[in-house]
């Protein structure tokens, strides 16, 4: 039984079937490593496109620059170089990936400085704040990459491996951190890009031990043991930080769970209107700028002292209340128009997804007519004989007191000498189509 299941897992997780043969994957890998000619050009198009994309927050714009770049091949060469003991490989890969790393960061810094677009969208902050989902997003996409690279025929998985490793966006990302002084941005963004690279790499050499490629120069057991420790050090001082992100990260996200909650049980249920709100993690504070009839200090208090339901014991919160002349001119007019702007958006939504149901719903009834045509044919030629033209439709026929529909036949002979009977196929159909509401058209 054991040997069974052990035969089944080695069928099912094979990765030797379809793999090409190990000189012609170095070859491939090692092309994609060196960065001139056409490879060049299309890194520094990639970075603007990026560029654009996070300055304008368009993720299909985003997308299609992780497409076109080719920053993938010297990440995998430096691991491929450690995988089969090929240093001279690994200092070109590392040279080549410097290479890309100045580029990538000249060209994001000189389009973000010149832009007009200075504030950072939502795509662009995505990128500055890495945590240990990233990490594992690199692995796992790295190990897809990897594993497809080294098939006989082009995997679909690149492209993919290429969108979830996100390379490009972080680079841009940290060019615009440069751009605009931002150094915490600049450090989290080449957080990022050190995370997918290192991860990658990573993955690159434990594929090809794995598929045991031949070592190009032999390496004592001694040596080897010390290039894997070294390995796993620089993978384990990666991971260190994001481990440390994640959990700033979750913590935050607790609390603004947290503080949703009181906002909803509490504030509204004595119906005040939250026009500003600071929610600060860290400091373990939050600041609420209410407004609403009848708010006094007692009503404060009240809302204050039951916190500890929403786990925010020892949370401080500060009510605020705003001035009236404030809210008139000011954060009501703001309030009013957000809310006005969310409606239209959902109005917008909506009458967009109508169009897309009525859309879906007439090339459906086209689809289903199609399908109805093709079977109706398919029995008349095997009755009647094939004929040039053969379409069936439905129509609607008016008179002054009515309107009805009529399914028209049009029929084309292939030649003069098909003589066909008008009358018994319009029986023949009326049977089939269980309607004597039919008209055939014979066109001799």
């Amino acid at each position: 039984m054991k040997i069974s299941i052990l035969n089944f897992l080695k069928y099912r997780f094979n990765l030797d079937e379809d793999k090409a043969r190990e000189e012609e994957i170095i070859l491939n890998l090692k092309k994609s490593i060196e960065f001139k000619g056409t490879n060049l050009w299309a890194l520094i198009f990639a970075i603007f496109i990026a560029s654009i994309g996070l300055n304008v927050n368009s993720t299909a714009v985003i997308i299609g620059a992780m497409l076109i770049s080719p920053l993938m091949g010297p990440i995998m060469g430096v691991g491929l170089g450690l995988g089969i003991f090929d240093f001279s490989l690994i200092k070109l890969a590392l040279k080549n990936l410097l290479v890309a790393i100045v580029i990538g960061l000249t060209t994001s810094w000189i389009y973000f400085l010149i832009s007009p677009l200075q504030e950072a969208q939502s795509e662009l902050l995505a990128r500055t704040m890495p945590t240990i989902w990233d990490v594992l997003i690199a692995l796992f996409g790295g190990l897809a990459g990897v594993i497809a690279s080294t098939r006989k025929n082009v995997s679909n998985a690149i492209p993919g491996v290429a969108i979830a490793t996100a390379l490009m966006p972080p680079l841009c990302t940290a060019g615009y951190g440069l751009a605009s002084g931002n150094f915490a941005y600049f450090a989290g963004a080449f957080y990022l890009f050190i995370i997918n690279s290192v991860f990658i790499s990573l993955s690159t050499f434990l594929i090809v031990r794995f598929l045991k490629f031949k070592p190009v120069k032999a390496v004592d057991e001694v040596a080897s043991k010390k290039i894997r420790q070294t390995i796993w050090l620089i993978a384990i001082l990666t991971i260190i930080p994001s481990v440390y992100l994640a959990y700033i990260f979750v913590n935050a996200e607790f609390f603004r769970q947290k503080t949703t909650r009181f906002i909803n049980g509490e504030i509204k249920s004595h119906k005040l209107y939250v026009i500003d709100k600071i929610i600060e993690a860290r400091n373990k504070k939050i600041t609420l700028v209410v407004y609403g009839n009848e708010i006094n200090d007692s009503l404060k208090k009240l809302i204050v002292s039951n916190k500890a339901k929403y786990n925010l014991n020892d949370v401080e919160i500060n009510i605020q209340e705003a001035q009236s002349e404030a809210i008139s001119s000011r954060e009501l007019s703001t309030f009013k128009e957000d809310l006005q702007q969310k409606m239209l958006q959902e109005s917008n939504s909506l009458t967009a997804k109508d169009k897309k149901i009525k859309q879906l719903e007439a090339e459906l009834m086209l689809q289903k007519k199609n399908q109805a045509s093709r079977s109706v044919y398919k029995e008349f030629k095997a009755i009647y004989g094939e004929a040039k033209g053969f379409a069936v439709t439905r129509t609607a026929v008016y008179s002054d007191s009515k309107t009805d529909t009529l399914i028209l036949v049009y029929i084309q002979p292939i030649n003069s000498k098909q003589k066909l009977n008008t009358k018994q196929i319009t029986d023949w159909l009326a049977a089939k189509l269980n309607t004597n509401k039919i008209q055939v058209i014979v066109k001799n």
